[in-house]
């Protein structure tokens, strides 16, 4: 064999190595290629997605994608990820709308409990009861101003003795100056504690649960403080606010606007002892009857 048939022979197996070279290469990035693939579908198919139109509730309540309403679903699949995993604890649902419709609904895992006493985790989901606690207050407090707009009460400055003529015999001294505002911003002045355990047969909300007539307790307590004077936590007074609703039929008028869907199924429930496993899906609870 002469030098120039070593050459060719040389040339060609160099030229060869190349190319399997270069056929591995592709190989491997075909190959790379596929598990990427592969690994962006699985976690389409088993990652929890977050950003899915929300099922339409039995209420009548208009649904719509994320996507369409224009919201980023990645942000809100990155807060759900946070709340799943406990970055942020104890969060029960998180609801958003937008324009009117619903565009998010999701339900967590969490601790809850009932007058204060522990009852474990619940999987929670849209027909959960709750043990509101002062969330309620804030509804109250809203329900007072909706009152006010449509006319059933004048104004926040109107004298809380007004709505309750049966209780004229608590009404003297500086504590006949009470108005709706004293008791929504908690300065009515009235001597309550309920700073100590609600275990505690002395916590002025328990004792209020527990009278015979729970608005004649909170009237009838007398002034720690000038009226308007000084904030102090005060649940006796969210009590009263509830009453004054009830007395102006503001249910009434609730119902009969456009507050409240005409498809809105909502179960009222008058009175004080509204049990917890009660099977009913949605009820307005008001301490008063």
């Amino acid at each position: 064999m002469d030098m120039e048939e070593k050459d060719w022979i040389q040339k060609t197996l160099n030229k060869n190595q190349v190319l399997n070279r270069a056929k591995h290469k592709r190989c491997r990035l075909s190959v790379f290629v596929s598990i990427f693939i592969g690994i962006v579908i699985c976690f389409q198919l088993f990652s929890p997605v977050y950003s899915q139109i929300p099922k339409s509730a039995s209420e009548g309540i208009v649904t719509e994608s994320l996507e369409s309403a224009g919201i980023d679903s990645t942000l809100l699949d990155k807060m759900t990820a946070a709340i799943e995993s406990n970055e942020y604890p104890n969060i029960h649902s998180v609801l958003i709308l937008s324009n009117g419709k619903l565009v998010y609904e999701h339900y967590f895992p969490g601790k809850d409990e009932i007058w204060g006493h522990p009852i474990g985790i619940v999987n929670h989901d849209r027909d959960s009861l709750h043990d509101m606690r002062s969330a309620s207050k804030s509804v109250v407090s809203a329900c007072i101003g909706i009152a006010i707009g449509k006319g059933l009460i004048r104004n926040e400055n109107e004298n809380i003795w007004k709505f309750f003529p049966e209780y004229a015999d608590l009404d003297s001294g500086d504590k006949a100056k009470l108005t709706l505002k004293d008791l929504l911003t908690m300065s009515s002045g009235l001597d309550w504690d309920e700073s100590i355990s609600y275990n505690d047969p002395t916590n002025s909300e328990i004792q209020m649960d527990y009278s015979i007539d729970p608005i004649r307790y909170v009237l009838s307590r007398p002034l720690a403080h000038p009226i308007g004077a000084v904030w102090n936590y005060n649940g006796g007074g969210t009590e009263v606010l509830a009453a004054v609703i009830h007395k102006v039929d503001f249910i009434l008028m609730l119902l009969q606007s456009n507050i409240c869907s005409s498809q809105l199924e909502l179960h009222i429930t008058i009175g004080r002892n509204c049990h917890p496993k009660a099977p009913i899906n949605r009820y307005l609870r008001l301490p008063q009857g």
